[in-house]
């Protein structure tokens, strides 16, 4: 919103328990099974949560507070170049 994150409260309080799960040493395969008994719907699967979504949520730094903004620029002959890296925190 306004070009500012916002935080879904449904989604919130899954992402949340996911973490929580992790810090207390359950698998990402039990938490994977945790969220389809729970019948919380993955954004791009029909099918249930796979090991990968859930990995990409533990390993997602905006899920940790912190974002990076990168700013690239594309050469005459289409390659990119990184020109400055910012990381934000909240």
């Amino acid at each position: 919103v306004d070009k500012r994150f916002e935080i879904d409260e449904y989604e919130s309080k899954y992402v949340k328990k996911i973490f929580q799960m992790y810090l207390q040493g359950i698998s990402r395969n039990n938490i994977k099974v945790f969220l389809d008994t729970e019948g919380v719907k993955p954004r791009r699967s029909k099918s249930g949560w796979s090991l990968g979504s859930v990995q990409k949520i533990l390993g997602n730094d905006i899920y940790r507070g912190l974002q990076e903004w990168i700013w690239k620029e594309t050469n005459p002959d289409g390659s990119e170049v990184v020109i400055e890296k910012i990381k934000i925190k909240p």
